[in-house]
């Protein structure tokens, strides 16, 4: 197997900007999105590449998806144009979004379908990995 080096990011807020940012100081060839276009300049400037839509991150042989609800995980995953069309087989998607078991699970199925619109076969490997926010203490 040979190592990943074209990741992409879609969701560039708090959390997806450290991921993309951390990625490419460690010399990860990047592609990130984000609804706000804005949020991609910082990265950009630090030399990632900013993806117009979501088919733009086709090359990437790993997406890791930061986003903050049910409704923008499946718009970015399942949506037309989404992830599971974008993506070639055999790619990941790492999604460390906020949303519920029940949405990673049919995603994830969704995505380990056997094809695509009866083109092709399709085998798009997804990890779910939530992320949790510590409470501030109070001082």
């Amino acid at each position: 197997m040979t190592a990943i080096r074209r990741i992409g990011v879609v969701g560039l807020g708090h959390m997806g900007s450290a991921f993309a940012e951390n990625l490419i100081a460690d010399g990860y060839q990047m592609t990130v999105y984000d609804r706000n276009e804005k949020n991609a300049a910082p990265l950009v400037a630090k030399g990632a590449t900013a993806a117009a839509g979501i088919g733009d991150l086709a090359g990437s042989e790993a997406i890791l998806t930061s986003l903050p609800d049910d409704d923008a995980l499946e718009a970015v995953t399942l949506g037309d144009p989404g992830l599971i069309h974008a993506l070639a087989p055999g790619a990941i998607h790492v999604s460390m979004s906020t949303v519920s078991p029940g949405l990673s699970r049919s995603s994830a199925g969704s995505r380990n379908s056997t094809s695509l619109r009866g083109r092709r076969t399709w085998r798009l490997r997804c990890w779910a990995i939530p992320i949790l926010r510590a409470k501030e203490s109070s001082s």
